[in-house]
C-alpha cells in the first residue's frame, strides 16, 4: 500500500487489515523524521492496520528513489514469499496545485506529480510483477479521478491522472496471461485529514456545497472496494478498466446514484452496464472507436452518454464513428460501430445509472 502515512491510503490499508490482510504501509512520513503538517505516519496506519484486524508493516520508503523501491518489494518477497494485490496511490500533491489561474501563472513544481504519481506507479508495479506473476490471482490498482478526463486542477494534474488510467489498461495486457488484473479506479471526493476543515465549518452542509460534501467517500469505503475487486470471480473481466469507485458498488444499475448510498457492507459489483457513466458533455467518438480496436467489449472500459442525450444525437455520432472508421479502412470498425450504437440506445432505454461530474 504505497503512499500510506494519511488520508485515502491510509483508510484503504485499515479496511484491507479489516478484511485480515497483511499490510505494508510505505510512505516518507516516519516516527522520528520531519513532521508533516497533517500528521500520520507510516508507523501509526500499521498499528491501526494491526488494531483493525490485520498485520501492518511499516516501510519508509521515498517512492520518487527507486533504489527504495526495489528494496521494498524484495523485503516482500523475502518475509512473505508472495503478493496479492498491489494499491498505487503515493503522489505528490504540490503547494499550488488548487490555486486558480492558468497553468503559466503556477510553479512548475506541479510537475513532482508526473513524478511521484505517474512515474513512481510504474517503478512500483515494474518490481512488484515479479512477484505478483509468480502469486496468481493478484491485483494491480491505481488511485485517479475524475481528472484523467475533465480538467481539474491544470493540465499536469489531467496527465498524470490520464497516464494512470492507461497505464493501467496496457498493464492489463502484459498480465493477463498471468492471472493478475489490474486497473484504476475514480475516486469521489474523499474525505481526509486534508479535507476536514470543510466538514467543520458550521454551514458547511447548509451553502451550494452542502449535498457534494453529504455524498462524500470515507478513505476505508475505497479499501473496501479493493477488498471486493480483489475477490471478486469476474476479477480478470474487469481487468484493464477504468472504474468509477461509487458506481462499483451499484446493485442495481437502473437506480440514479442521487438516490443511493453505497452500500458498504455489500460486496456484489453490479453488472456491465454499471460501466455506463455520464459525465457532462464529453462523448469522443474517436476515443470510443479505439478502444473497439483492441478488440475488448465495449463495456470493457465504458461509453461515456452526453447529458439529456437522445437517439436522433446517437446518430449524429455515428457519423463520425464512420468517419474515424473509414479513416481506418477497416470493416470490422464499422461492425463494432453498429454494435456500439445498439449498446447507446439500450441505455437509453433502460436508464442506466450514472454519476454526476462537476
Amino acid at each position: 500500500m504505497t503512499g500510506a502515512s494519511r488520508g485515502v491510503g491510509k483508510g484503504i490499508a485499515i479496511a484491507l487489515g479489516a478484511a485480515g490482510t497483511t499490510v505494508y504501509v510505505t510512505g516518507r512520513s516516519s516516527k522520528g523524521g520531519k513532521a508533516h503538517p497533517l500528521g500520520g505516519t507510516v508507523q501509526s496506519t500499521a498499528e491501526a492496520v494491526t488494531e483493525a484486524g490485520g498485520q501492518g508493516i511499516a516501510v519508509a520508503c521515498d517512492h520518487s528513489d527507486d533504489e527504495q523501491v526495489r528494496k521494498l518489494f524484495e523485503r516482500v518477497a523475502d518475509e512473505q514469499q508472495r503478493l496479492d494485490i498491489l494499491v498505487n496511490n503515493a503522489t505528490a500533491v504540490p503547494r499550488e496545485l488548487a490555486k486558480p489561474g492558468p497553468f503559466w501563472e503556477k510553479s512548475l513544481d506541479l510537475l513532482r506529480i508526473l513524478d511521484v504519481g505517474q512515474r513512481s506507479h510504474y517503478v512500483a508495479s515494474y518490481f512488484a510483477a515479479p512477484l505478483l506473476v509468480r502469486t496468481g490471482g493478484g491485483l494491480v490498482v491505481f488511485t485517479s479521478s475524475y481528472g484523467g478526463r475533465c480538467y481539474m486542477h491544470g493540465p499536469a494534474y489531467g496527465a498524470g491522472k490520464a497516464g494512470v488510467d492507461k497505464m493501467a489498461m496496457d498493464m492489463a495486457v502484459d498480465l493477463r496471461d498471468h492471472d493478475v488484473a489490474a486497473m484504476s479506479l475514480w475516486l469521489g471526493f474523499v474525505r481526509t485529514e486534508r479535507n476536514e476543515p470543510m466538514f467543520q465549518h458550521p454551514d458547511a452542509m447548509k451553502g451550494p456545497y452542502g449535498k457534494f460534501l453529504a455524498n462524500a467517500e470515507s478513505p476505508e469505503f475505497i479499501g473496501r472496494v479493493i477488498d471486493a475487486l480483489h475477490r471478486d470471480p469476474k476479477r480478470m473481466e474487469r481487468s484493464g478498466r477504468v472504474l468509477i469507485v461509487r458506481a462499483a458498488t451499484e446493485v442495481e444499475p437502473k437506480r440514479s446514484c442521487s438516490s443511493t448510498r453505497a452500500q458498504l457492507g455489500r460486496h456484489p459489483l453490479g453488472d456491465a452496464r454499471e460501466q455506463v457513466q455520464h459525465l457532462g458533455r464529453n462523448l469522443q467518438a474517436p476515443l470510443i472507436v479505439s478502444r473497439c480496436l483492441f478488440r475488448r467489449p465495449v463495456d470493457d472500459f465504458g461509453i461515456f452518454v452526453p447529458n439529456r442525450c437522445s437517439e436522433g444525437s446517437a446518430k449524429d455520432h455515428r457519423t463520425s464513428l464512420i468517419r474515424f472508421g473509414a479513416r481506418h479502412d477497416g470493416r470490422e470498425v464499422l461492425g463494432r460501430i453498429d454494435r456500439i450504437i445498439v449498446r447507446l440506445r439500450e441505455t437509453f432505454d433502460h436508464r442506466a445509472a450514472f454519476i454526476e461530474a462537476r
